[in-house]
């Protein structure tokens, strides 16, 4: 039987399975150069955005937005949004901005991208 699960843990009637966050997508981008990320499940403008980054076994989250909020709360001077005010960019990346990026919508779902940084 196979399992394929947006979240940390599936729950089966005879066990627990624990998965990784599986990305939906996977964005390369060269170190200092702009990142997009697009948010393939947005209806409407402004969807909650957030990341998490792992460290050996340790799972973090940043909330870069809440939902339906154009305000940034993390990394305000590198990121904006894109024209059509659902998509992200992220200006000059670096290999510290590595992570699974969410994009996610009441009612609608999550979409998640992990972002490769190339070079340097």
């Amino acid at each position: 039987m196979h399992y394929i699960c947006p979240i940390y843990v599936c729950l089966t009637m005879f066990s627990v399975i624990t998965v990784g966050l599986a990305a939906n997508a996977t964005l390369y981008v060269e170190f200092n150069t702009p990142a997009k990320f697009v948010c393939n499940i947005a209806t409407r403008d402004y969807p909650g955005w957030s990341y998490r980054i792992e460290t050996g076994t340790q799972m973090s989250s940043e909330q870069i937005n809440y939902d339906t909020d154009h305000n940034f709360q993390v990394k305000q001077d590198r990121l904006s949004w894109a024209d059509n005010n659902r998509d992200l960019v992220l200006s000059a990346v670096t290999r510290e901005d590595m992570a699974i990026y969410e994009c996610y919508e009441a009612r609608v779902g999550v979409w998640t991208i992990q972002l490769i940084v190339r070079g340097k």
